[in-house]
């Protein structure tokens, strides 16, 4: 009885002094809860890196881990992710929601662990929630890297020796570069100055130390070098032909023709210092590119934001590629307008904030905090340079800006010495979850993707009941993640010097994904052999099914088509 009624008095304790913060996590979760549902009918799914994610996980115990470049820490959380669910598609939109819902969350738990005003902390992580960084950034790696960190950052705040801090912050920096590489540099320099400031101030500790890099060697054994293999040199390429046919207003696409672009500009180099020493006035503006574009993507992504004030006009007709780059952002005007209300209600709240403030108070703020504010610059560099250097995507520079803006909260946030909580907060959460939009949420993002599109071309294949080997090509990636072990993906650009006809005699094409996309590549487009397809596809030996949208469909084998095996409705 003295134990329980301990572990009781305990227990009260703690919700006494972490009341407030957790009242609020629960409205956050809440909040999550409600702008995330219905969010698989707005947002399609992506076939290429996510589902690749996805796949190597679910795959995990049949082809093992991918190369340590390709984050085999992200394929681990999706392999134990599977057990919750055995259909892939269910699979790719819970973790998304999982995301969508926890970064703010923990955003906010971090915030309040390092004792950051309760209304800042609320601000900040609010507008990380209904922001484009939190929703539609894509691949979604960058934000599970994210949420790994803020887990160990939590755990840090939560110890009090400053060595031990140093080794939970250097244990999560080393597991993150298993998700996003760059993270391995910032953990090289966070390990030597770990080691260096414990020896310095004679707190190192032989055991605990040897534990941990054992673990650490374990690991990247085990894994391999984050640094290694191809995946960066591959980056820079795809990303400065993105540049290129930017600048010089090219025809061609810098994805599918990024290997044309590149020895047409560097030759036969292919990694980043190959291409520097054949090309350097190239990469000089390549990077000078990046720069310009790094402020506008890396801004934008946190401050445009669902609409919760104005009714804003939904765009239908953006890819998720598009999107997730940043490119052919429509911009309505009643966003326009809620965006500068945004912006100045921002200025006047820091006009009142500052006004009378001491530089001391900021000064005190950073010294009590230099040794978080020191790790999380470490966390930005690798980042930046990865932005700069090859290019800014939104799911690179989703990390630079975030913790840019946590360091800065730390800095001038006023700390909160009370733990009181007050009746107003009950207003203040109910106004919270009310405020979050849900099923429209991306309507101030002004643009959406088309919510369906793959997923309903996944559902329609899966109708089909094929159960042969079946060789699929489509220009969107690779559907056979969702379909089952008897699909196979043929990459339709592998056609390259080949006619359609003969491309489609040596592949052996069962199923073709036919979408604009396909339609209007360039491969294609001049093949009038694939013209003559197009037109007489029934002489080949195929069906066509319509999706829901008219302008994709599918041919497939007449031969394979047992009657009710579709229903009319998808005829």
């Amino acid at each position: 009885m003295l134990l329980i009624q301990k572990i009781m008095n305990k227990t009260k304790i703690f919700f006494d002094k972490h009341k407030v913060t957790l009242f609020f996590s629960l409205v956050l979760f809440l909040a999550g809860l409600k702008y995330s549902y219905g969010l698989s009918s707005l947002i399609d799914i992506g076939l290429y890196d996510e589902s690749g994610y996805l796949g190597s996980g679910v795959n995990l115990l049949k082809n093992g881990f991918p190369s340590a470049d390709w984050a085999p820490l992200y394929s681990l959380w999706y392999f134990f992710l599977s057990f919750l669910t055995s259909d892939n598609i269910n699979l790719y939109y819970f973790n998304y929601n999982f995301q969508v819902i926890f970064l703010p969350l923990l955003t906010f738990i971090f915030l309040r662990t390092k004792k950051v005003n309760i209304y800042l902390s609320l601000f900040f992580s609010f507008f990380l929630l209904i922001s484009y960084a939190n929703l539609v950034i894509w691949p979604r790696v960058s934000n599970f890297a994210l949420l790994v960190l803020l887990f160990f950052f939590i755990i840090a705040s939560l110890v009090k020796k400053t060595e031990n801090k140093l080794i939970i912050y250097t244990l999560g920096l080393f597991l993150t570069s298993y998700a996003r590489p760059e993270f391995f540099l910032a953990f090289i320099l966070l390990f030597v100055y770990s080691v260096f400031f414990m020896v310095k101030n004679k707190k190192f500790k032989p055991f605990i130390f040897l534990t941990v890099l054992t673990f650490i060697i374990g690991i990247f054994i085990y894994w391999g070098n984050p640094f290694g293999g191809g995946r960066n040199s591959l980056a820079f390429r795809l990303s400065f032909s993105i540049n290129w046919v930017a600048w010089t207003n090219s025809n061609y696409s810098s994805w599918k023709d990024s290997e044309i672009i590149i020895n047409h500009v560097f030759g036969n180099a292919n990694s980043f210092l190959e291409c520097f020493i054949a090309n350097p006035t190239a990469v000089f503006k390549h990077i000078s590119y990046n720069f310009w574009n790094l402020s506008k993507i890396g801004f934008g992504e946190f401050f445009i934001h669902s609409s919760i004030l104005l009714p804003v006009k939904s765009y239908q007709n953006e890819s998720i590629f598009a999107l997730s780059n940043f490119q052919k952002l429509s911009v309505d005007p009643m966003f326009m307008i809620e965006g500068i209300i945004f912006f100045l209600s921002i200025i006047v709240t820091l006009f009142f904030y500052f006004r009378g403030k001491s530089i001391s108070l900021f000064w005190e703020n950073f010294k009590q905090e230099k040794q978080t504010i020191f790790v999380l610059a470490l966390s930005i560099i690798p980042s930046l340079i990865s932005s700069i250097l090859i290019f800014p995507r939104p799911h690179y520079l989703i990390v630079t800006f975030f913790f840019l803006f946590i360091i800065l909260t730390l800095i001038f946030g006023k700390k909160d010495k009370s733990f009181t909580f007050k009746t107003s907060y009950y207003l203040i959460g109910f106004f919270i979850v009310l405020l979050v939009p849900n099923k429209t949420v991306l309507h101030a993002i002004p643009t959406k993707y088309n919510g369906n599109n793959v997923t309903t071309t996944i559902r329609v294949m899966r109708r089909l009941n094929l159960t042969n080997k079946i060789k699929i090509t489509a220009a969107e990636g690779s559907y056979s993640t969702y379909l089952g072990e008897n699909f196979i993906d043929v990459c339709p650009y592998s056609k390259k010097e080949y006619n359609f006809s003969d491309f489609l005699e040596k592949e052996n094409l069962d199923i073709i994904v036919v979408t604009p996309r396909l339609i209007n590549s360039r491969v294609y487009c001049d093949d009038k052999s694939w013209k003559s397809f197009m037109k007489n596809y029934k002489n080949y030996g195929y069906t066509k099914i319509p999706i829901s949208n008219l302008q994709r469909y599918l041919l497939v084998k007449t031969d394979y088509l047992k009657k009710g095996a579709f229903n009319n409705d998808l005829k």
